[in-house]
């Protein structure tokens, strides 16, 4: 059987140490598709884990309300932690002179799977990742 992904085009650059950074577009409801919301919580040794607190239900609302007015501009980062899996493909094209080059275009393939399984989780924006997917 083959896994179902969300491919989509993006950037890629390195920071720091070679840790890779992409940057892309996708519509809400696949955010919610490819990413888990890490709770922060405390293990059996009381150190903490995960990333997120616990949602805010009326500030979800206001952000629904405020989408959910039409044509509206909602240019707010969801910022996503990704394990190793996902796959980055890049795009051949001419090389422009005088280009400053810092990143790579390319186009990205995340696996998509089940809730508590995915191949990210929500760094930052938990609020707006569940008020673009609000069901």
């Amino acid at each position: 059987m083959t896994q179902e992904t969300l491919t989509i085009r993006a950037l890629k650059t390195s920071q720091g140490d070679g840790a890779d950074v992409y940057s892309f577009f996708a519509p809400g409801r696949d955010i919610v598709r490819i990413a888990d919301i890490s709770r922060l919580e405390r293990d059996e040794d009381e150190d903490l884990r995960g990333f997120q607190r616990k949602d805010i239900k009326n500030h979800i609302k206001n952000i629904v309300e405020y989408l959910n007015q039409g044509n509206v501009l909602f240019p707010n980062a969801i910022i996503l932690a990704f394990t190793r899996e996902i796959q980055f493909k890049q795009s051949r094209g001419p090389n422009q002179r005088n280009l400053t080059d810092v990143a790579s275009m390319g186009t990205l393939s995340i696996p998509i799977r089940e809730e508590g399984d995915r191949a990210a989780w929500v760094v930052d924006g938990q609020q707006r990742s569940l008020a673009l997917d609000p069901e």
